[in-house]
């Protein structure tokens, strides 16, 4: 199996003769064939030539070759008309079964014998599992990943998709808890873990599910705020997922500070992205989550940065904050940062910061405000993305490649600013289209074998004759918009 040979080779590391730094690794789980059905996305092809931060130096950009390789009308705006037929494959195959490793089976289907045990490989440091893949790798075969071979690791970068079906997510929360996070190394000292969510109009057309049945939390997930504070006591830097409670683990931190049995947090950078909901609510609520976590700066005595930040989308009334403590050069400081005017708890909120600072640094707080120059307007086109690039710890929130891709994302990579789609009316369907929905066998060696498991869709007439009037329609309803903008 290609893992278990690329394992092999890296234990071939010998730090005296090839130097101690280590390397980085990028997993991911795909398909052969996925490309061909996902649109023909071009960031999960084999070629795609963007992989790490030195790769944003190339010409042409990032933009400009997603520009040329991917874009279409058709997959520009496919979140935006509607979803393709629902017994289209793609739409089966979007994530598939989760990789894992499986004992391989003879002709008749019987287990002829069980999975090497997987080498240890202390020359990983670091291991990145970005967004742009949706299929998922089995948290079980995760765990025993971390556990065995990567016993060295000193910093993840895991970012996921949730599935579109609650119960998937329900059993991946209950195994990544009780799995994976058991099975991290004690040599990590940094964790981003980010979850990315199906668009909702998507959950509903595709799939059926009213809004209410896909976000339901399941009882793992309210549990997870606990676990990742107690997580984040063994860290030194630190993004938690989106999804996560944020107040629910600011006092999980409080509450941990008064267990004699947890030793001293060593947690120095942490980002918190703050769920706001209602747009004439969103600074007091804030405001409380700021509050809320000066209480919990207090047991964190190693604490340099410490940022807040969420936004609330609402056409004209789209609201961003931003709330960052340092300390740096011996200065603590707090600066607040907003589209919509300072604080309204300015007194209050100065007070609890400076008690984190007198207590942690024995310095005084310097405190200073900063408007976000992005309008309400611009918060809302972009999805809240805009003010990613003012974000201190962006870094640590989003890998650098899957920051731009979606940064881009909600412009369809500017395509809907220009407002000409005219070429794509002349492609053929052949070339914007695959129809098969058929998977590829992913092949086994040394008694391994890979599960990839995605439904397909057998009856390809029927398939592509929706394909095509799906097509047309988008095109039709283009033109027809078009015309009236220019009447």
């Amino acid at each position: 199996m290609a893992i278990q040979s690329l394992l092999e080779t890296l234990t071939l590391w010998d730090p005296a003769r090839h130097g101690s730094k280590g390397l980085a690794l990028m997993l991911s789980a795909s398909s052969r064939s996925d490309a061909e059905h996902r649109f023909r996305r071009c960031e999960i092809k084999d070629t795609y030539p963007f992989h790490y931060a030195e790769d944003l130096c190339r010409a042409p950009g990032i933009v400009d070759f997603h520009r040329a390789n991917v874009v279409s009308s058709l997959t520009v705006r496919f979140h935006q008309y509607r979803s393709p037929p629902m017994h289209n494959g793609h739409i089966k195959r979007v994530q598939g079964t989760p990789l894992q490793f499986e004992p391989k089976r003879g002709e008749r289907g019987r287990f002829v014998g069980r999975y090497k045990s997987l080498p240890a490989v202390p020359i990983v440091k670091g291991l990145v599992m970005r967004r742009q893949f949706r299929r998922d790798i089995h948290t079980r075969t995760l765990s025993e990943l971390l556990s065995r071979s990567f016993v060295a690791l000193e910093w993840f970068r895991f970012e996921k998709t949730i599935p579109l079906e609650p119960y998937k997510q329900t059993t991946f929360d209950r195994d990544f808890q009780s799995r994976v996070l058991p099975s991290l190394p004690r040599t990590l000292h940094q964790f981003s873990f980010t979850q990315w969510e199906i668009p909702k109009d998507e959950i509903q057309k595709t799939y059926g599910l009213e809004e209410e049945e896909a976000s339901k939390i399941s009882s793992y997930a309210k549990a997870l705020p606990w676990e990742m504070a107690k997580l984040s006591h063994n860290l030194e830097q630190f993004c938690p997922p989106w999804q996560m409670d944020t107040a629910a683990f600011l006092r999980s931190l409080i509450e941990l500070s008064g267990c004699f049995e947890m030793p001293e947090s060593s947690l120095k950078r942490i980002v918190l992205r703050c769920s706001l909901k209602n747009p004439f609510k969103a600074r007091r609520d804030f405001e409380s989550l700021v509050m809320l976590a000066a209480k919990a700066a207090l047991s964190l005595p190693r604490l340099t940065v410490m940022e807040l930040w969420g936004t609330c989308l609402d056409k004209d009334e789209s609201r961003a904050y931003i709330f960052r403590y340092t300390y740096e050069d011996s200065r603590a400081s707090i600066v607040w940062r907003s589209n919509v005017g300072t604080m309204t708890a300015q007194s209050r909120i100065i007070t609890k910061w400076n008690e984190v600072a007198e207590k942690n640094t024995h310095s005084t707080l310097i405190y200073d405000a900063v408007s976000l120059e992005e309008t309400e307007a611009d918060i809302f086109r972009s999805n809240g993305t805009c003010i990613y690039r003012h974000l201190l710890l962006k870094d640590l929130v989003f890998d650098p490649i899957t920051q731009i891709i979606l940064e881009n994302e909600p412009t369809q990579w500017g395509f809907n600013k220009m407002g000409n789609y005219s070429a794509f009316a002349d492609q053929g369907d052949d070339d914007m289209w695959d129809g098969n929905g058929a998977d590829d066998d992913l092949g086994s060696e040394d008694g391994f074998e890979l599960d990839v498991g995605a439904e397909v869709d057998d009856n390809l007439a029927l398939q592509q004759t929706d394909i095509t009037a799906w097509q047309q329609e988008i095109i039709a309803a283009h033109q027809a918009s078009m015309s009236g903008n220019t009447a």
